[in-house]
């Protein structure tokens, strides 16, 4: 059983990992990532490798660590912009909106060369 459940687990995991592209971008340059939601969300949160990288909880907007200064975040698309790219921003990006009493989640993979 316990077998199982991983394998289940992992295969779910592998295909939405494996379903994502990788989107490139050279060291300083900026990035964006659109999120092509229909319905403008009254909580977003963006994540890079689980940590908080920027919060807007209908009110106001936080921003976390080394992404200080250097986001910019579309209240009404939650569309995320990063500038100033270093190779520490490459990863997985999650997002994740709250609207119409339904949580939507997507990921982005942003490689820095």
């Amino acid at each position: 059983m316990a077998l199982r459940c991983f394998l289940v687990c992992f295969t779910v995991n592998y295909y939405l990992v494996a379903g994502q592209t990788t989107e490139y971008f050279l060291l300083g340059e900026t990035a964006i990532f659109t999120a092509n939601i229909k319905e403008t969300p009254e909580d977003i949160l963006w994540k890079h490798k689980g940590n908080k990288v920027v919060e807007f909880t209908g009110s106001e907007q936080l921003t976390f660590g080394s992404f200080e200064h250097r986001v910019t975040l579309d209240w009404h698309s939650a569309d995320l912009t990063i500038s100033n790219l270093v190779y520490e921003d490459s990863g997985l990006y999650e997002l994740e909106t709250f609207a119409n009493s339904k949580l939507n989640r997507k990921s982005f993979q942003l490689e820095v060369i």
